[in-house]
């Protein structure tokens, strides 16, 4: 972990935004730390000069970057052309090549999170399949999650009506058990999450022809974080 208050925290203002930088600060400041600087922006900002400059005026050597690719590449190239020479950590806003086909300078070595991808069913390879042959779904994200959670919420609404004294949750919680869908198996844990599949803890390699985002460690509750073999 990089030394204490030296990390600056530059994120987008909108309900992601603000949402993920708040649970990171959280997280970060309860363990002792503090945050070198936390500097927020518009979602439609393209000019980030000021936000780099304070990132370099309080010394701080690395940076969490919340955004999505576009924002995220225009502060890599403002940090470039400042000279910040700091490890870059991003979320899953950035956690794709999309982000070096934005920027105009390197992301060689920048470390991003994102969630791993969960065991690929029948449902979730016909989902892909329908998803990419439609533009709107294609170019959008968490599209396989979004459908199940309809899914899930329209088998809930039926069982209900069979079960009418039954809540809602408690119809939803029974639903959600052993259900094989678009983003994987879904079993709700007792307070509504899902276990998932962990998080894919990725690194940007650049060469001189292409860039690549590779996971190289993964984090999950049960093992923590583990090296990623070939």
């Amino acid at each position: 972990m990089p030394a204490d208050e030296t990390v600056a925290l530059v994120h987008m203002t909108n309900s992601y935004g603000s949402g993920l930088a708040d649970s990171f600060a959280a997280a970060y400041t309860a363990s002792g730390n503090t945050l070198c600087t936390q500097i927020g922006y518009e979602e439609t900002a393209t000019d980030f000069q000021s936000a780099v400059t304070a990132v370099m005026e309080n010394g701080c050597t690395s940076v969490v970057l919340v955004s999505y690719a576009a924002d995220g590449a225009m502060i890599v190239d403002e940090m470039a052309s400042q000279g910040f020479s700091g490890q870059i950590y991003g979320g899953d806003g950035v956690a794709e090549e999309g982000l070096a086909a934005d920027a105009t300078s390197t992301v060689n070595g920048i470390i991003a999170t994102k969630p791993s991808s969960g065991t690929m069913g029948t449902v979730g390879y016909v989902f892909a399949s329908l998803c990419g042959a439609n533009e709107a779904c294609a170019g959008g994200i968490y599209t396989a999650e979004a459908f199940d959670s309809v899914v899930v919420m329209a088998l809930s609404a039926f069982a209900q009506m069979a079960s009418p004294g039954a809540s809602l949750s408690d119809v939803i919680m029974a639903t959600g058990q052993g259900v094989e869908g678009a983003s994987g198996d879904i079993s709700f844990l007792a307070n509504g999450d899902v276990p998932g599949a962990g998080y894919c803890v990725g690194v940007f390699t650049e060469s001189a022809d292409a860039v690549s985002f590779d996971c190289t460690r993964t984090w999950d509750p049960a093992n923590g974080l583990v090296d990623v073999t070939a």
